[in-house]
């Protein structure tokens, strides 16, 4: 069994004209996903980037261009994956870089893709990226133009940030998010640059945005659409999986998750689903380069974990018996409380000075409110003890 860089080691040096994608390929781009584009990757001209509307779907364009320079130059707004790996590489290694990668080994696999026949040659552009507190949004998504014109379109999960999490939250009781919407108008607008087909994927909320995305989107976009994957991410409410729109391409759609899985359980799933073996134990196994793959796919295990089944009953038997009222009171709460504190990212919500100052909130709450909070807290905290004892 191996992991995502021995695969990239293994198949690196067959390019994607050769041998498409395969699932451990969505593994690359939903972690390429987390990796801070800004200012070296454009967005689509037509939606307020600064691209060339031109599209770059002749294949002639793309692989010309990786073979011609090595380094893939900008066509058309794209730019090759290998150079703009390169620049993010370049600034992390300045003294008082301000880069923050979602993971450590955000940073390894930049320095691998670059160097392989595989990544190295494909484009990347239509880089989106939007932080709303107001809004409760935090959205990314880009797309990857592979050699013969086909592409994949990669949504970003939850970064880690408090706007993120809440958004994660809010799932459970809204019908659509405005991260929904956008991903449905990102991938219609992606669908107009290139004219192969087209590949959905996304980890975490962004594995929920990808098949939203697949199921809202346009007839002809969805006509064009080969394969759906969602990595360890959240299902629906009941009525949205059974739409027309997320039935006509349900056939499509994939989700993946690790045997111990909480986020990927959560809500309604009618997709088909793999448990699949992580390297990690309890939390740890959402971690995408965890993840068993073996000649291309992931490794299979039988079946969830049992602490992992009876944790997301608890969870989802929680959230189906509240009221959207009360979905949104809990959430609104336990966010008034997290707004008391400097926090951004749930890394600093648990400094002890910020804990102090969410403890001191919490009495102020009304009655309704704090009820909710602890009945959830208790919740979660039981799941826990539950999984990490299974775990050891």
């Amino acid at each position: 069994m191996h992991d995502v860089f021995e695969y990239l080691e293994w198949r690196g040096d067959i390019p994607f004209d050769t041998l498409g994608p395969v699932n451990a390929d969505y593994a690359v781009f939903c972690s390429l996903s987390y990796v801070p584009f800004d200012g070296i990757v454009e967005g689509f001209a037509t939606d307020g980037g600064s691209s060339s509307k031109r599209n770059i779907s002749d294949p002639g364009q793309i692989s010309g261009a990786a073979d011609a320079t090595g380094t893939g130059d900008v066509i058309g707004g794209f730019i090759g994956l290998d150079i703009a790996a390169q620049k993010v590489i370049d600034i992390a290694g300045q003294p008082g870089h301000t880069v923050r990668f979602h993971l450590e080994d955000d940073l390894k696999l930049l320095e691998r893709v670059k160097e392989t026949e595989r990544f190295g040659r494909i484009m990347i552009g239509g880089y989106k990226d939007i932080f709303d507190q107001k809004m409760q949004e935090q959205f990314c998504a880009m797309t990857f133009v592979l050699p013969g014109g086909d592409a994949v379109v990669a949504f970003r999960g939850t970064d880690g940030t408090i706007i993120g999490w809440k958004e994660d939250f809010n799932m459970g009781f809204m019908d659509e998010l405005p991260s929904q919407k956008d991903a449905v108008r990102y991938l219609n607008l992606a669908s107009q640059m290139v004219e192969g087909k087209i590949y959905v994927c996304g980890h975490s909320k962004g594995g929920n945005l990808a098949m939203f995305a697949a199921a809202f989107a346009d007839r002809a976009v969805q006509d064009r659409i080969v394969a759906v994957r969602s990595l360890d991410g959240p299902g629906f409410k009941k009525q949205t999986v059974n739409t027309p729109g997320f039935l006509r391409v349900i056939d499509r759609m994939e989700t993946f998750m690790p045997q111990s899985s909480i986020v990927g359980l959560v809500l309604e799933h009618a997709e088909t689903n793999h448990v699949i073996h992580s390297f990690a134990k309890g939390s740890k196994q959402h971690n995408i380069y965890s993840w068993s793959i073996s000649g291309g796919i992931f490794t299979e295990e039988a079946g969830l974990s049992e602490s992992s089944i009876r944790a997301n009953k608890a969870i989802n038997k929680w959230i189906e018996k509240m009221s959207d009222e009360d979905r949104m009171k809990l959430t609104d709460g336990i966010f008034e409380l997290v707004s008391q504190t400097e926090a951004e990212t749930l890394e600093e919500l648990f400094e002890p000075k910020n804990l102090f100052s969410v403890m001191k909130k919490i009495g102020k709450l009304d009655d309704k409110t704090k009820e909710l909070i602890g009945e959830t807290g208790r919740i979660i905290m039981n799941a826990y003890r539950e999984k990490s004892s299974f775990s050891q």
